[in-house]
């Protein structure tokens, strides 16, 4: 069974970056549509923002950080509507979702520390006790020591 190559020819490349431009004009789009939400409330931003249009059936839509927010911005969507179209920004639909992971900072996460339990603790004693190896116990210790040691705050 002879392989095929995967060939880019010209003509694909030029399709692939009018899709690239496309992408442009859709994220200006969007920023300019964001900051004309700015404007409609202070902080409408921190809860909610336009996140996609769909052309085909003339829709806005906008993401939500929780549900409280959903129901508050559904509520408020004949008045955004209106300032919008004040802004000239036309949209027959403005659909309202939820996505909270996209409010949720990446690098924030708490880091769960693993400890042993008192269980897992006494088994590791016994099976160090059983292949002849303290010292597994104690490099735990001691590097638990050495880090409440290493810790100095220096002027």
């Amino acid at each position: 069974m002879q392989r095929k190559k995967a060939f880019v020819m010209a003509e694909e490349y030029l399709d692939q970056s009018s899709d690239l431009s496309n992408i442009r004009a859709i994220a200006s789009e969007l920023q300019q549509i964001n900051k004309a939400l700015a404007n409609y409330a202070t902080n409408f931003l921190d809860f909610c923002h336009a996140g996609a249009i769909d052309y085909p059936n003339d829709t806005l839509v906008l993401y939500c950080k929780n549900n409280a927010s959903f129901h508050q911005i559904n509520q408020q969507i004949p008045y955004i509507r209106t300032y919008l179209e004040n802004n000239g920004i036309n949209f027959h639909k403005i659909l309202v979702k939820v996505r909270p992971s996209a409010y949720q900072p990446i690098n924030n996460r708490k880091k769960a520390k693993k400890e042993l339990t008192d269980k897992q603790k006494e088994m590791l004693a016994k099976f160090a006790t059983a292949i002849n190896r303290p010292d597994l116990l104690k490099e735990h210790h001691e590097a638990k020591e050495e880090l409440e040691e290493g810790w100095e705050i220096k002027l």
